[in-house]
C-alpha cells in the first residue's frame, strides 16, 4: 500500500507510457545538485485535458488548478510508476508533466526550465498531442486526449489513475523474397515489475494480439545487463528467441526529442527475416533500422 498523508491508495504494477518526451526551454536551467526532495503536494482535480493544440493556452492560463487545496502529500519514491519514469523525477522549476489518455493513445511529455510556468504547460500539452498525431496510424483508438498531471511539485491526478502497463508504438516487418514483405503496425505492451522477466505482447492496430511472451533481462557484468525477447507469434509455428537491443536516437516520431528505440531481428524457420522496432512508426522504420546494422 502507498501511504499518502490523510489518504491511502492501492498501487498496482508500474507503467511507462509510450513515446516519452522531454523538452527543455532555450532558457535552460541546470539541474540542482544533491538528492532532490521527491515530495509532491496532492491537489486532486477534475481532468484537465486538451484534444486540440489551440486549447493549450486556455488551460495554461486557467486559474482553477493553481488554487486547488492540497489534501495530502505523495512521495514519488513510494510509487513504482515514478521510480521507473526517469523524466518525472526532474524537479527543475517551471515544469509540466503530461500523460496521454487513454494509455493506448500514448504520449507522455515533460517540459521544464521555461521562464514561466504557462509556457511549460503549453509546451508539454502540445508536444503530447503531436506525438499522438504521429502515431495515429498504429492504433484503433481515436478518442485521445492529453492530461495535465504535474505542475512543478503539484500532483493533479489521483495516483490510482496512473495506468498499469508500459505501452509503446511498434513496427514489425517480415521479409522473404524481394516481392514478399509484410508490415505490421501496432504497439507493444510490457507488464510486470520484475526486470528479470516481464510479460510482453504486440497488438496490431485493430486490437489483435500478434505476439506474446516475455522480455527477459540478465546481468552479464557489474552494472551491465542483456535482454532477450522470447515470444510466440501468429506468423511463426515456432517460438522466437532473440536478443533485444536498445539505443537512444534522434527519432522523428517524437517532436523535438531523442528517444529510446528497441530492436529485435530474427530468422524464422521458413526463411523469412523478422525485424521489429519499438518506439518507431512505419514512416521512420527504414532510416532508424539502419542504426542497428
Amino acid at each position: 500500500m502507498l501511504l499518502i498523508r490523510h489518504l491511502v491508495f492501492s498501487i498496482g504494477i508500474f507503467l511507462f507510457l509510450s513515446l516519452t518526451g522531454c523538452q527543455k526551454s532555450p532558457e535552460f536551467i541546470p539541474a540542482p545538485k544533491g538528492q532532490p526532495d521527491t515530495t509532491l503536494s496532492f491537489t486532486p482535480s477534475a481532468p484537465i485535458e486538451i484534444r486540440k493544440e489551440s486549447e493549450a493556452s486556455a488551460v495554461a492560463n486557467a486559474a482553477a488548478w493553481r488554487s486547488l487545496p492540497a489534501i495530502g502529500t505523495v512521495d514519488m519514491g513510494d510509487m513504482p510508476f515514478f521510480r521507473e519514469a526517469w523524466s518525472a523525477q526532474d524537479f527543475r522549476p517551471n515544469r509540466a508533466y503530461v500523460l496521454g489518455v487513454p494509455a493506448s493513445c500514448g504520449g507522455r511529455w515533460q517540459s521544464y526550465g521555461f521562464s514561466d510556468l504557462n509556457r511549460a504547460v503549453v509546451s508539454a500539452l502540445t508536444n503530447c498531442l503531436k506525438s499522438q498525431e504521429r502515431t495515429a496510424s498504429h492504433r484503433s483508438e481515436t478518442n485521445c486526449t492529453c492530461r495535465l498531471g504535474i505542475v512543478n511539485k503539484q500532483l493533479l491526478i489521483n495516483p490510482k489513475e496512473f495506468p498499469q502497463e508500459w505501452i509503446s508504438v511498434a513496427t514489425l516487418k517480415l521479409k522473404g523474397s524481394e516481392s514478399d514483405e509484410t508490415t505490421i503496425r501496432g504497439h507493444v505492451v510490457l507488464a510486470g515489475s520484475d526486470p528479470a522477466s516481464r510479460a510482453w505482447r504486440m497488438i496490431d492496430r485493430s486490437g489483435g494480439t500478434i505476439c506474446h511472451g516475455n522480455l527477459k533481462q540478465t546481468a552479464t557484468a557489474p552494472n551491465t545487463t542483456s535482454r532477450r525477447l522470447e515470444v510466440n507469434c501468429q506468423f511463426s509455428n515456432d517460438a522466437i528467441s532473440s536478443p533485444y537491443q536498445s539505443k537512444t536516437l534522434s527519432n522523428p516520431t517524437l517532436p523535438n526529442s531523442n528517444g529510446p528505440i528497441g530492436y529485435v531481428s530474427a530468422k524464422l524457420p521458413d526463411g523469412r527475416e523478422m525485424t521489429l522496432l519499438v518506439g518507431v512508426t512505419e514512416e521512420n522504420f527504414d532510416r532508424l533500422v539502419a542504426e542497428f546494422k
